[in-house]
């Protein structure tokens, strides 16, 4: 597997970390939204995910009917279809769901066209709406190998910092995670579970940290 595919699509902690933060934006009736993927198989992780949760999310992809996309997209519009549902790029533009209340990125990158699309779909008017949220997983603290999806983090803030987005303050999701990892002298392997500290020499821990991006009232950008 490719680094992408093992610290992001198959990684099932960060899924199961991902679907509880949807569950729980539901279960306040923060709703409806769209939970971004950048591949196939990464949208039927979360779907999956959130299913074991009780939570229904169909997928809209390229894979994806064309009628059953549509069929998603006036449900949600109508407000009588689902309250979330993972999409891949082909609902990054030419969707118009003026009620969302929030996207969820979480298929890491940083390309700004793409970038800007996603977070886009919440941005259209509706009556009563007046803000919108970009939740964006930003992984950090992660092990060697992975500093790629540090970097794409940072990139991913500053153009959502340039686009004019108010950053609020960061909802920390930590994952419960159990790695084998050597003890801090080097001395011998053991399980350690720390996942309120990040990455640090010598102890492997995982920290997923959602950073919250709000825009007031700016329905102008699409």
């Amino acid at each position: 597997m490719t680094k992408y595919e093992t610290h992001v699509v198959e990684n099932l902690e960060r899924g199961r970390a991902i679907a509880a933060f949807v569950a729980e934006l539901l279960a306040r009736n923060v709703a409806p939204g769209i939970v971004f993927v950048r591949r196939q198989r990464h949208a039927t992780v979360l779907s999956a995910a959130l299913a074991e949760l009780g939570v229904p999310a169909p997928i809209a992809t390229s894979m994806t009917p064309r009628v059953e996309r549509a069929r998603l997209a006036a449900g949600m519009r109508a407000g009588n279809g689902p309250r979330v549902v993972v999409a891949g790029p082909v609902w990054s533009t030419g969707i118009n769901i003026p009620g969302l209340s929030w996207v969820l990125l979480t298929g890491s990158g940083s390309a700004p066209v793409g970038l800007n699309q996603t977070s886009g779909r919440a941005t259209r008017a509706a009556v009563g709406k007046d803000s919108f949220t970009v939740y964006d997983l930003c992984d950090v603290g992660l092990p060697t190998g992975s500093e790629f999806l540090e970097e794409h983090t940072r990139r991913r803030q500053e153009r959502h910092e340039q686009a004019g987005f108010v950053r609020e303050d960061p909802v920390e999701l930590l994952a419960e995670v159990q790695r084998s990892a050597p003890s801090r002298d080097g001395s011998h392997y053991g399980n350690e579970v720390d996942v309120r500290v990040p990455w640090a020499s010598w102890t492997v821990y995982a920290f997923f940290a959602f950073l919250i991006f709000v825009a007031l009232a700016q329905f102008t950008r699409c």
